[in-house]
């Protein structure tokens, strides 16, 4: 039999065939020359220059942003600071081609690319919650709250702060010229900067690894990179429709933020709360409900695919009937356990879990490229090294190996729905800390297990609408489409998180010690650290064992995803994706699902009374509406918090 010729990855990051008589010594040489190259590149390009000086301002404005206005920039898997700097630097290449400078699209993706990755690791993505969850133990334990005699032995010292004072100093804030103390903070920040780049690096090869399946193969809209792509499309910028979707949403958002400081002003309400009048029994359970109207979500509802768009509003409302159904049933509508929101959880979690391994199952099947190979063994690799730090601070494998994977479940499908569904504002409702004690039972599990899972959970999993892989995905697509190198994505991205950690991590620091941390946004600070060791005081006052409820509809969820996948790969005339019930019973869907439903019934009749000629015609207009919200959100906080403004919200909508 002849040999089997095998694969490399070309520099424009395709796929292409090599002879078997090239060795493995050469082709190591050669990837290291290309990696060499575009490092050399990176440092030496001028365009370069405007990157890093891009990444910087991220990684200052992210976390004044966040704690001190109380302002998201990154908040969602379409960043208002990487749109707002691709904007500038798009128009910073039309003044360099006037001056006889080149500045090509595939360099300005490639930056934007990283910019995209990079925005989310000063919020809540990272670098937010790094110190308050270092120091949130050793401040808050009090007698009181007994902390200190139910966990605290099971916190490994380089896990968080065992200096009291630093963390009163931390909290209370230190005034202008005393000395910050770095000296008690430098083990567990070094620490969880390790774990970081691993569970980084995972999430990359993990990208690497499916990829090529979800672009070449499957063939994803990827909705959020058509908005960024239509920057290239000369004949959409000229469009009279696109400056038209440019202009209506910067006016309404300009006129509801400027009628924040300006009294005589009226402004337009984008919060609606739909539910109030529902009084009685048992549509009371509707009571709470509300939902939002934003342009750049309208926009993605227009050009996601019908079968999507209509599966997540639709899905909302069989969410909603079914509230209605088990309240009238005289089920409680509590979270504790039997109560309506903790079912629907569990069916939810069910459907990630089983969602993720039919993604997952034949991926495996069918890794055969080179790169593929690559993504797979480096994945496995990070995931090994995760398990031991895990079980090096405690933790026994198999409870390690269960957290893991619920994590990559929550990865694999709220990647999903952003690459395939467009929408930009992802959560669940569950924990992977939640459902393995759910699962197991607490005295299972162990309080060691738990305490140790509490600290990676709530640093990279609780806020899951800034979750790494869907940008990663979004830069793999970008570099097959403008095309630029793998390669040098690869030592871009490198590049670009060393610089904005090397930023984030110091300005976070010093921000929340000359302010002081309780001055700032409490739910950085205080709230969303304090949350999980909340959360083991009550399991630790009423501890419980495998919560059978739970578990039953963990796999009532999973049996009815499993029967919507059946149906959507197997059934030509089922026109609706299983994504949307997985994200049925969250809160972002609450407030999204109405714009989404708007774009979606905008696109049907279009496309029934135009045709495709007719829906290409407004597409303009969408996927302005996307871009004018975003540039709107980052222009009206740093014009707001110059008024001495607060807690601006244009996007994303609450």
């Amino acid at each position: 039999m002849a040999a089997t010729p095998q694969r490399e990855v070309k520099g424009d990051g395709s796929i292409g065939m090599e002879e078997p008589s090239a060795s493995q010594a050469h082709q190591l040489k050669t990837f290291r020359g290309q990696c060499c190259k575009s490092f050399i590149g990176a440092l030496a390009c001028p365009s370069c220059l405007f990157i890093f000086a891009g990444l910087v301002a991220i990684a200052i404005v992210t976390p004044y942003s966040d704690l001190v206005l109380g302002s998201r920039l990154t908040g969602a898997h379409l960043s208002s600071s990487a749109i707002t700097l691709l904007a500038t630097a798009i128009g910073l290449r039309a003044l360099f081609a006037r001056l006889g400078l080149n500045w090509s699209w595939s360099d300005l993706l490639l930056a934007y690319s990283v910019w995209h990755f990079c925005s989310a690791l000063p919020s809540s993505g990272f670098v937010g919650f790094l110190f308050p969850m270092i120091a949130n133990f050793r401040y808050f334990a009090t007698p009181a709250n007994q902390w200190e005699q139910l966990f605290g032995a099971f916190i490994p010292h380089w896990f968080a702060l065992t200096d009291e004072a630093a963390a009163r100093s931390f909290y209370h804030g230190i005034p202008s010229p005393s000395p910050i103390q770095w000296q008690p903070w430098l083990i567990p920040t070094l620490f969880w900067l390790i774990f970081a780049t691993v569970y980084f690096a995972g999430v990359f090869f993990l990208a690497l690894w499916l990829h090529r399946r979800w672009i070449v193969n499957e063939k994803l809209a990827f909705p959020t990179v058509q908005v960024v792509q239509v920057a290239q499309n000369t004949a959409a910028i000229r469009a009279p429709s696109f400056w038209l979707g440019l202009t209506l949403p910067f006016a309404i958002h300009s006129l509801n933020a400027a009628s924040r400081h300006l009294a005589y002003l009226p402004s337009i309400p984008m919060q609606f709360s739909w539910g109030q009048v529902f009084a009685d029994f048992p549509f009371d359970i509707w009571q709470g409900e509300r939902t939002s109207f934003s342009f750049a979500l309208t926009g993605i509802g227009y050009i996601i695919p019908s079968e999507v768009a209509l599966s997540f509003w639709g899905f909302y409302w069989v969410h909603l009937l079914v509230r209605l159904w088990l309240r009238w049933r005289g089920v409680p509508p509590g979270v504790g356990t039997g109560g309506i929101t903790t079912l629907q959880r569990a069916q939810e979690a069910g459907g990630f879990i089983v969602l993720a391994a039919s993604l997952l199952v034949p991926a495996l099947k069918q890794t055969k490229q080179r790169v593929e190979w690559c993504g797979l063994v480096g994945w496995l690799i990070s995931t090994a090294l995760l398990l031991a730090l895990l079980n090096l601070s405690g933790m026994r494998i198999f409870n390690a190996i269960f957290f893991l994977a619920v994590w990559t479940s929550v990865h694999l499908v709220l990647a999903r729905v952003v690459n395939a569904g467009g929408v930009m504002r992802v959560e669940c409702s569950f924990t992977p800390w939640d459902i393995v004690a759910r699962t197991l039972g607490v005295h299972r599990v162990g309080w060691r297990d738990l305490t140790v899972m509490a600290f990676p959970q709530q640093l990279f999993m609780f806020d899951q609408v800034t979750i790494p892989l869907p940008y990663l995905m979004d830069g793999l697509k970008l570099a097959k489409e403008a095309p630029f190198p793998i390669t040098k994505f690869v030592v871009a991205l490198c590049l670009g998180y060393i610089v904005t950690l090397s930023v984030a991590v110091p300005f976070n620091f010093w921000l929340c010690h000359r302010w002081g941390a309780l001055n700032l946004n409490s739910w950085f600070t205080v709230q969303e650290p304090s949350w999980a060791f909340q959360k083991l005081q009550s399991w630790a006052m009423a501890p419980f064992g495998t919560d059978l409820p739970f578990v039953q509809n963990m796999l009532i969820g999973g049996f009815v995803t499993a029967g919507l996948i059946f149906l959507h790969r197997q059934m030509l005339w089922w026109n609706i994706s299983p994504l949307g019930f997985v994200m049925s019973s969250t809160a972002t869907m609450r407030s999204q699902w109405f714009p989404l439903f708007l774009g979606w019934l905008v696109r049907a009749v279009v496309l029934r009374l135009k045709g495709l000629q007719g829906y290409h015609g407004l597409r303009p207009l969408f996927i302005g509406f996307v871009w004018s919200e975003l540039i709107a959100n980052a222009f009206w906080i740093a014009l707001d918090a110059f008024w001495g403004g607060r807690g601006l919200s244009v996007f994303p909508p609450d």
